[in-house]
């Protein structure tokens, strides 16, 4: 099964590293955020989800814009993934990304939607 992946965060990072090492999965390539200010010195760093892509040799994509990319489209459609799996990428993606896997494209989130959304949805649902 080959996948296209997108995320950003921790929660991203993990579950790349756990698509990764299952055999039966190729992760074709990966989009994530571009490469971010951090720490005191605001030096420029790669996201987790980057720095695990890059450590599994998987080809990594960090787009500005995805809405109205036509680059960014005809290079996902060379892929021929069967899914893509999104996992707090951060960004709405548009109907023709989602119809670009020829199976289906697959969200996963921290929590229960629509109910526990926002900044911080996995501490909204365990407080209530």
């Amino acid at each position: 099964m080959k996948i296209g992946f997108f995320g950003t965060p921790k929660l991203s990072a993990q579950v790349l590293e756990a698509l990764v090492n299952e055999q039966e999965i190729e992760v074709a390539f990966v989009i994530t955020n571009p490469d971010a200010p951090s720490g005191r010195g605001q030096k420029l760093t790669p996201s987790l989800v980057k720095q695990c892509a890059i450590a599994h040799n998987i080809p990594v994509f960090t787009p500005e814009k995805v809405r109205g990319n036509t680059e960014l489209f005809a290079k996902l459609r060379e892929y021929e993934c069967d899914y893509f799996v999104v996992v707090a990428y951060g960004k709405i993606l548009p109907n023709e990304i989602l119809e670009i896997p020829k199976k289906l494209a697959i969200n996963v989130h921290g929590s229960i939607l629509p109910r526990y959304r926002g900044a911080s949805p996995i501490q909204s649902a365990l407080l209530f």
